[in-house]
């Protein structure tokens, strides 16, 4: 059985590779979280365990996460306040996954200038005048304008007696010059902002150059695929047991130039993977159906990729709030035109949520996608009820009763 320590007390010994490796994995879990309108609230680093056995990190202690909606105003303001975002420590009640993200910054900043970024400051003023020494005093002053925040009269006087600007730059000295990378740098540039729609998202760090060679998947970004060029993640995908079993990539293929979705598998399950392969082969020319292109064996490690027709699917978060009664009615009718077509197949999707549905807005189309969870139904053969995503499960599946069809 291996034994987990958390970050803290591995910060001193941790390898370039390592810190690299495991804030990947940091990144992948906020994915994770986040994609489910989830808060954790409190990273840092002794909610981070990690193995370095099994090589893995997990994000622990979860009393303080909260399910997101975009009108709460909050009243609590949780992370240590060596990690505590700057809207946390002006005490704004609309925040965001943005405090995750700052967070997880300053995980990392304190694994390579911990003298910098670990200070244990006791007042949230003592904690903005020591960003203002790390980050810089001026863009923190515009931030307490912005906001309008009783602390900008607090330190204003000690900001405008800083003489010279500061950056992360700053801190980079022999000592940590191998750790400090430029590729670290602009990653930290990039989540330690203080305006928070300015700071990047997950999706966005784990594209970061700094995690290219990070694990297997970031290997398909060298182009060594037969086929197709990986650019960029788009989505994680189901889990299994606490392990990620797919991601969705951006793809373009050598030959003709044309985007793609690839669905990029590790292939322990090979029957389910040509089961799925088989599902959307039999669907390909049907209206309001993701279609398949291919499959494709990696010469890198155990993977598959299914290839499917590339969308541009608006993100749902943005359609909640921006659809029409019209946009609502058409693509609902397109959604069900969809579903008949599954069904005049003797097809059963068994996930339809809308992460699964695709909706082109400037086009006007919707589409049913991901069929990993698909299977063909026949009158003489039960189902299985551990299938789908528990919001969207039929009573039937909850109460786990026989389910024919």
């Amino acid at each position: 059985l291996s034994v987990a320590s958390n970050w803290e007390s591995l910060r001193e010994i941790l390898s370039c590779e390592e810190i690299r490796y495991y804030s990947y994995q940091l990144f992948l879990a906020l994915d994770y979280c986040h994609s489910g309108r989830i808060i954790h609230r409190d990273i840092n680093p002794t909610n981070l365990h990690i193995d370095r056995t099994r090589k893995l990190l997990k994000v622990m202690s979860w009393h303080f996460a909260v399910e997101h909606k975009f009108i709460n105003r909050y009243e609590e303001f949780y992370n240590g306040r060596d990690y505590r975002s700057p809207e946390l420590l002006v005490k704004h009640k609309r925040y965001g996954y943005g405090i995750d993200m700052w967070a997880a910054g300053c995980v990392i900043g304190a694994t390579i200038f911990p003298e910098k970024f670990i200070s244990n400051a006791a007042f949230d003023d003592e904690q903005l005048f020591k960003l203002a020494s790390i980050l810089g005093w001026r863009s923190l002053q515009d931030f307490l304008l912005k906001f309008r925040s009783p602390l900008a009269r607090l330190i204003g006087k000690k900001l405008n007696e800083m003489e010279t600007d500061t950056c992360l730059e700053d801190l980079v000295t022999e000592k940590n010059r191998r750790k400090a990378t430029d590729d670290v740098i602009d990653l930290l540039k990039k989540l330690l902002v203080y305006q928070p729609k300015d700071r990047l998202h997950t999706r966005s760090a784990l594209n970061h150059p700094y995690f290219f060679g990070a694990g297997k998947e970031q290997c398909l970004h060298y182009n060594k695929t037969e086929r197709v060029d990986l650019r960029k993640i788009l989505a994680n995908g189901i889990y299994k047991e606490g392990l990620e079993t797919c991601k969705f990539y951006q793809v373009m293929d050598k030959t003709s130039g044309k985007e793609y979705v690839a669905k990029v598998i590790d292939a322990e399950d090979k029957d389910a993977i040509v089961r799925e392969y088989s599902i959307a082969k039999k669907l390909i020319g049907w209206p309001h159906i993701n279609h398949i292109s291919g499959i494709i064996s990696s010469k890198i490690g155990n993977i598959y990729l299914h290839v499917y027709e590339y969308v541009e699917a608006a993100p749902w978060d943005l359609l909640y709030n921006s659809l029409s009664i019209e946009d609502i009615r058409l693509y609902i009718y397109q959604l069900l035109m969809a579903v008949e077509v599954c069904q005049m197949n003797n097809i059963i999707h068994r996930n339809i949520k809308p992460s699964n549905i695709l909706i082109d807005c400037a086009r006007k189309q919707a589409y049913l996608a991901d069929f990993s969870q698909a299977t063909f139904y026949s009158d003489k053969k039960p189902l299985r009820t551990d299938v789908g995503t528990i919001p969207y499960c039929a009573p039937e599946i909850l109460l786990k009763q026989t389910v024919w069809s």
